[in-house]
């Protein structure tokens, strides 16, 4: 398979459909989820490994995108980095208190298998299903729960 450009990744279509699979998975649960492509992580002549350079990059995309303000700090980041064909799972420190840090490798493993088929939006939103399954276990939706960040795609 050769590079996916990230002009080229989705259609507006499938980011239509990854918006409503936020939406839907976001009514069963207080928590927030937020979608991130970025083309790559690693810098040029970086030193770091492809997988340090994602999980540093995610780091940073957690914090700049305002995860960590959600009221209940309940928000989840699934950054896709294209060029290094990896998925990156971060939570905010409630959710990383109640839910194991590998728990969240099915979610990364449907993303990637649907990338690799060339179903990324199908792999995403199945992604999404599951990443909003294991929230709604620990932080069920409440009646008065307000969407505090976009469902929409974070492009980077």
């Amino acid at each position: 398979m050769g590079r996916i450009l990230l002009k080229n990744f989705l259609t507006d279509a499938d980011k239509r459909e990854i918006e409503a699979a936020v939406a839907s998975a976001e009514k069963k649960t207080s928590g927030e989820i937020v979608i991130l492509v970025v083309q790559k992580s690693r810098k040029v002549l970086s030193v770091l490994t492809d997988e340090a350079a994602v999980e540093q990059r995610a780091r940073k995309a957690f914090l700049s995108t305002g995860i960590q303000n959600t009221h209940d700090r309940t928000g989840v980041l699934i950054m896709i980095s294209l060029d290094e064909r990896m998925v990156n799972v971060k939570a905010d420190k409630d959710v990383h208190d109640k839910v194991k840090a590998d728990t969240w490798q099915t979610t990364v493993n449907v993303i990637l298998d649907g990338i690799k088929d060339n179903r990324a939006a199908e792999g995403i939103c199945r992604g999404i299903e599951h990443a909003g399954e294991i929230l709604a276990e620990h932080f069920p939706a409440r009646p008065n729960d307000r969407n505090e960040l976009p469902d929409g795609v974070l492009y980077r």
